[in-house]
């Protein structure tokens, strides 16, 4: 270390020279203080990547810990329900379809008194409805949330069909009516209405 430090102007003669004679004080003065410096310098940078490493593996670890959780909060809250119109029914304007077989109600937000779905949570949900009429015939639907048309539909000798992700708080209701003047006739069993709760909010 000592060489490293004083470099090439400390000569030392024969043993019996003074050796103050040869010492240059300024030259090792200055390797000594580049040495500390780079020291110092080899020092801090460890010390700022040590303390950037413990942040960012903090902000992951933050990050990770509000995803399980969140992960966590949907695995333990599950909405959905499916239901079918089982008979036959000439709908008139803005009668509301009730789907009266219900197959699948986790949660019981689906109402088969009403033909109405719930929300029971504040979400994001997916909603989708499939009404089918007969050859010759047409059929017009709408998908309503508390009394408003949040989607339209219609198709002739075939199924009008709703796909639609709506944001609903808690209490809010959702619902299928018809949506045209004229009587239109639904044809059971291929008619449904379901919808399942994507994630909470």
């Amino acid at each position: 270390m000592y060489s490293k430090v004083l470099g090439d102007n400390l000569h030392l003669g024969s043993v019996n020279a003074p050796v103050a004679a040869s010492i240059n004080l300024d030259a090792i003065s200055a390797n000594i203080q580049t040495y500390i410096d780079n020291v110092v310098e080899t020092k801090v940078r460890d010390l700022v990547a040590n303390t950037v490493n413990a942040s960012c593996q903090g902000a992951a670890q933050a990050i990770t810990s509000d995803v399980m959780q969140n992960i966590q909060a949907n695995s333990q809250i599950n909405v959905m329900f499916h239901a079918v119109r089982t008979s036959a029914i000439h709908l008139g304007n803005k009668a509301v379809i009730v789907f009266d077989s219900v197959e699948k109600n986790i949660g019981g937000g689906y109402n088969v008194q009403t033909g109405k779905f719930t929300a029971p949570y504040k979400g994001l949900y997916f909603i989708t409805t499939r009404v089918t009429t007969t050859p010759g015939n047409h059929m017009h639907i709408a998908l309503v949330q508390n009394g408003k048309i949040t989607s339209l539909a219609w198709a002739a000798d075939a199924s009008a069909v709703i796909a639609e992700t709506i944001q609903l708080n808690i209490g809010d209701k959702v619902w299928v009516w018809h949506n045209r003047n004229t009587q239109e006739y639904v044809y059971p069993n291929y008619t449904i209405f379901a919808g399942t709760l994507l994630r909470l909010m």
